[in-house]
């Protein structure tokens, strides 16, 4: 099963008070939090983010293009930690 790793890991903070370190390196796991764990309520970046994922799975993007998506929507939510990109 070919789970569509990134190249690299997206850190979030999650939990009731954002104090606990997420890291998503998957797109199982950006599906995961984006559908059952999102913190905030639903912005743009995050449907965009949602529909980047179903791309992958149904094999019509390439996985750095969700994972582009997911750190946008985790920007968007203010819970980005850190997207893996050099600053």
């Amino acid at each position: 099963m070919n789970i569509h790793r990134f190249d690299r890991p997206v850190s979030i903070a999650l939990g009731p008070a954002g104090n606990k370190l997420h890291v998503v390196s998957n797109i199982k796991q950006a599906e995961e939090v984006l559908l059952k764990r999102w913190p905030k309520e639903a912005g743009s970046k995050h449907l965009a983010a949602c529909q980047a994922v179903q791309a992958v799975l149904k094999g019509r993007r390439k996985a750095v293009f969700a994972r582009i998506a997911f750190a946008d929507a985790a920007r968007e939510a203010a819970i980005l930690i850190d997207d893996g990109d050099a600053q």
